[in-house]
């Protein structure tokens, strides 16, 4: 006979004795932490710097670090692309490399993604930088009328009056009490 597998004790117990004697990391960078931890492309450098999602990110640190062709990951903060961070050669750091064009404002993978879906429905076949900004601007401003008209139509009907609150009934509405017969009084119970 086979003896049965398992801890045969109490898994707090068994993890109480196995942890105790182990040290516990301290995370000394959280910034790299969380960085660590954000989706990465490979992407190319050329002498001017690379493009992840048709967005061009340069710094001049860039073609210092890596020669022109070389392979990098870089990683990204879906909520925020106006920078994107690349390993740092030699060091246990990475590099913020922002926009190309620092007038741009920045936008999330999420934008990103229904800009460059709108220019293909549209059947645009060259799609650049110029257009994905353009088409995220224009659904910032359709987005902020409709969350303003969403305000105001909300607020307007808070300031109607409700049905209970109406002092006119509406023509051709009978009344459930005739006001013109005498009024009979209720025999009630004495005490």
């Amino acid at each position: 006979m086979h003896a049965q597998a398992g801890l045969h004790a109490i898994p707090a117990q068994v993890w109480d004795r196995t942890i105790k004697h182990r040290r516990r990391g301290v995370i000394t960078n959280p910034t790299r932490f969380v960085i660590d931890f954000l989706p990465a492309e490979v992407r190319r450098i050329t002498k001017n710097g690379f493009q992840l999602g048709l967005i061009r990110y340069w710094d001049p640190l860039l073609n210092q670090m890596f020669p022109i062709g070389t392979r990098v990951l870089v990683r990204y903060d879906p909520r925020d692309l106006s920078k994107v961070y690349v390993p740092s050669t030699g060091v246990a750091e990475y590099l913020d490399v922002p926009y190309a064009d620092l007038r741009r404002p920045p936008i999330t993978r999420a934008e990103l993604e229904r800009a460059r879906s709108i220019l293909t429905e549209k059947g645009e076949r060259h799609r650049t930088e110029d257009q994905i900004f353009a088409i995220t601007a224009s659904q910032r401003r359709i987005e902020d009328t409709s969350r303003q008209k969403t305000r105001r139509a909300r607020r307007n009907a808070e300031r109607r009056p409700s049905a209970a609150n109406k002092l006119s009934k509406p023509a051709g509405s009978k009344s459930a009490v005739d006001y013109s017969r005498p009024v009979i009084p209720y025999k009630g119970e004495e005490w």
